[in-house]
Order: structure tokens, then C-alpha cells, then sequence
């Protein structure tokens, strides 16, 4: 009995004088890490400016345009979905949300005035349970592996307090409430929008998003609300630079346009 200790170095082929000197990859990391981070203050700083025109109107709203991981890396809300193939691991978009439903769940801080803590899916996975929040981030990201239309939505639950969900629309902006369904971790069921459980089970619809782009709801009453997009009248696009906003990400996804 005992213990081994072993080591292993992979090493690119070829003589060891092309390879790239450790103080180069060094070079490159810095280098990298500089080029984010000044994205990263820009990003901030424009959306600062332009939502100071808005923030007193969606002073007591579910509004969240930044999040920040458990490093306290602060990203645009975007930056936590990514499409997620879960192969043959999970058969069909409703195992996905079985799936997510099994996890358990913790409670979210409930200050609305701060920036949430989301979890990324390696931490979420580590410790064993999440926030519905993080849960309907996951669940999004599996649904939009699948090629659906998938955004996840925060906004309120029939008590008023913060809730988190997934909006799936299968006609995109033309989508009707019998084309658009409600997917909730919390609850474990999957509906349409004009079904009596999403007009007495949500009060409020505050921000809508998914990987690529960021809205907040002008209207908020679930009842009023419509899921045409290209709608300003009820919809708020927050002006995210798709550059920065790929630069800013925390999961590699390849998607099609």
C-alpha cells in the first residue's frame, strides 16, 4: 500500500525550438486579460449612462441588465446563457426541464436593489443545488441547445415576490399566447400563455433575455403583455454590443444565426 504520485506534461510535436516560450504564452494571457477587462469597463460604463435615463421608471422592478458569478466577475446578464447540447444525455427538451426541476433548490437573496449572484454551471453542478434563478438559467441554456426560441424571464410570482422562468416561442415575434409557453423550474410544469396558471401564477414580466439579446418590459402586467419583440411600445431593447457582449461570455457555444 501506499501513494503515487505521477505528472504529466503534454507537449505540442515538433523540435522543442518552435515552440511558443512559456514568457510568450504568458505574454498572451496578460495580454488577453488587459483586452477583456477594458471591454468589460466599456461595456459597463455605456450601459450605465444609458440606463441612468431609464432607472427611476424601473426603480421597483425585477430589472437586471449585470450579474456577477461566485469569483465577483460582473457580466451582462447575456453573458450566463449559452446553448447547451446535452446529447444523448438528455432525449427531449422536457427531460431538460425534469432535469432542472431535480436540482435542488436554495433560496436567492431577496435584496432587489443589489446585483444577483448567479452561480456558473460548474460551480452549480459542484455544489449540488441552486437558486430558480440559476436553475431557469440552466434550463434556458439546454432549451436553446435544443434550437428552440428559449428566453428566460425575471419578474414576480402571484405573491409579487422575485421569480425566474422560461419563455419559449414557437412562431418567434408573431408568436400568440397559444404559441408561446411558460417553463418553470419551481413548479416543474410547462404551459401556454393562455392558460389560466400564467395569468393567476406571475404578476409581473420585467426582463427578458437569452444569450444574444436583452430586453425590459415597458407594461410588466403579465396580462398586457405581448411577445413581439420588435414592439417598442412594450418592449425595451438594451443596446448590448454583440462584439463585447462574445468577448464577455463564460461558456465557448457555437450558434448559427
Amino acid at each position: 500500500a501506499g501513494v503515487l504520485h505521477a505528472e504529466l506534461e503534454i507537449r505540442p510535436a515538433g523540435p522543442a525550438a518552435g515552440l511558443v516560450p512559456e514568457i510568450g504564452v504568458a505574454a498572451q494571457i496578460r495580454s488577453e486579460e488587459q483586452r477583456r477587462e477594458e471591454i468589460m469597463r466599456h461595456i459597463f460604463e455605456s450601459l450605465d449612462r444609458w440606463w441612468a435615463d431609464y432607472h427611476e421608471a424601473y426603480r421597483s422592478r425585477n430589472v437586471r441588465l449585470f450579474a456577477q458569478t461566485e469569483g465577483s466577475l460582473f457580466l451582462p446578464v447575456t453573458s450566463f446563457l449559452a446553448p447547451l447540447e446535452a446529447g444523448r444525455c438528455l432525449d427531449a427538451p422536457n427531460h431538460a426541464l425534469r432535469w432542472a426541476t431535480l436540482i435542488g433548490t436554495e433560496p436567492a437573496a431577496q435584496d432587489i436593489g443589489a446585483e444577483p449572484r448567479w452561480h456558473s454551471f460548474p460551480a452549480m453542478w459542484g455544489k449540488g443545488r441552486a437558486t430558480v434563478e440559476e436553475k431557469s438559467l440552466l434550463l434556458c441554456s439546454l432549451l436553446l441547445g435544443f434550437s428552440l426560441d428559449a428566453w428566460c424571464c425575471l419578474g414576480a410570482d402571484a405573491q409579487g415576490q422575485p421569480h425566474a422562468w422560461v419563455v419559449v416561442r414557437s412562431e418567434g415575434d408573431a408568436s400568440r399566447p397559444t404559441a408561446v409557453e411558460i417553463w418553470d423550474v419551481r413548479s416543474g410544469i410547462r404551459f401556454s400563455a393562455d392558460d389560466q396558471r400564467y395569468l393567476t401564477g406571475y404578476t409581473s414580466i420585467d426582463t427578458l433575455f437569452n444569450d444574444r439579446r436583452l430586453f425590459v418590459c415597458h407594461t410588466g402586467v403579465v396580462a398586457s403583455t405581448s411577445f413581439d419583440l420588435s414592439d417598442a411600445s412594450r418592449w425595451l431593447q438594451v443596446p448590448i454590443d454583440p462584439e463585447a457582449a462574445d468577448a464577455l461570455r463564460l461558456y465557448s457555444a457555437k450558434r448559427g444565426t
